[in-house]
């Protein structure tokens, strides 16, 4: 190896690369920030050098492509937008959904052709009574839940484990039974229009869900 990386017939004190023009020509090479002086001309020097971009090349590449895969599966997976996310219309081999089977919720499925897929696939996973889904959800047994908002805003209160995902869908309002021309019609009737007017049920709603999530804590 010629000393400064130039030919001996070259060598003259502006020519030769001194020790720390060497280390930033390895560096500049390294991180690609480019080296337009001084570089090396004798041919055991641009050996070292080309072998040495090649060793650079390889191990930046290695570098990128570990560096995005370890992003793209380290990439915590999004919630559930709704009845409308790709997860649930064309649902994967391991993901499972259910919902109580011969209720509103089952049937609201059951009678709409878009959701067909939906129903099919939830066939094997519904389950009898709501307590059994919640349970399967806390032993990752079942991957979503779908159920009155209600029951789930409590369960969800209770367990700060579970979430709940996406808007709602489906709404119907819930009616009290009564004998036809009964007396205590319009009483009823009444009393839940005093409710709906005043702020009593969401406050009470809200403390109860407050109190049941500290009793779980």
């Amino acid at each position: 190896l010629s000393e400064g990386g130039s030919h001996l017939s070259e060598r003259t004190s502006d020519s030769r690369v001194t020790f720390g023009e060497a280390h930033w020509f390895v560096w500049g090479v390294l991180l690609n920030s480019g080296v337009a002086e001084k570089t090396p001309r004798s041919f055991s020097a641009r050996t070292l050098s080309i072998v040495w971009c090649g060793f650079c090349m390889i191990m930046v590449a290695s570098y990128t492509a570990n560096l995005a895969a370890f992003l793209v599966l380290d990439q915590p997976e999004q919630g559930l937008t709704g009845v409308t996310d790709p997860r649930l219309r064309n649902p994967s081999a391991n993901f499972s959904f259910g919902t109580v089977l011969d209720t509103n919720t089952y049937q609201y499925f059951k009678r709409h052709i878009e959701l067909s897929t939906m129903h099919r696939n939830m066939e094997t996973h519904n389950v009898r009574v709501a307590a059994d889904a919640i349970q399967a959800l806390i032993n990752e047994t079942l991957d979503a839940f779908i159920w009155d908002s209600t029951r789930l805003e409590f369960e969800a209160a209770r367990n700060c484990e579970l979430r709940i995902r996406g808007a709602l869908f489906g709404r119907s309002a819930y009616g009290i039974g009564l004998q036809k021309n009964s007396p205590w019609t319009p009483h009823i009737t009444n009393a839940i229009l005093r409710l709906s007017e005043s702020t009593y049920l969401p406050l009470t709603l809200k403390r109860y869900e407050c109190f049941t999530g500290e009793i779980q804590g």
